[in-house]
């Protein structure tokens, strides 16, 4: 038989057993490992978030002085126009 392998009454446990705490060993090592990344990623996730939420912030308050900057403009031009008119009137 081919790729078959034996295996006494007398060993089977012993190998199994060593081959189990083998493996097992190596998934907690492995689970270890990635619980340890995943703290880490949540981490720069959450500096992350908190990177965007202030961007956001900063976005929000340079829109808002635009806006304050337009509407200034708009005044003064709007004044500038009036004060046109008057001296156009007053030169005729």
């Amino acid at each position: 038989m081919t790729g078959v392998f034996l295996i006494s009454d007398d060993h089977r446990d012993v190998f199994d057993f060593e081959r189990l705490e083998r493996v097992v060993a190596a998934l907690v090592a492995a689970h270890r490992e990635v619980s340890v990344e995943n703290v880490g990623l949540r981490v720069r996730l959450e500096e992350k978030a908190r990177g965007i939420r202030s961007l956001e912030g900063q976005l929000l308050e340079a829109n808002q002085k635009r806006q304050d900057v337009s509407k200034r403009i708009d005044e003064m031009i709007a004044q500038l126009d009036h004060l046109d008119a008057q001296l156009a009137s007053a030169e005729a």
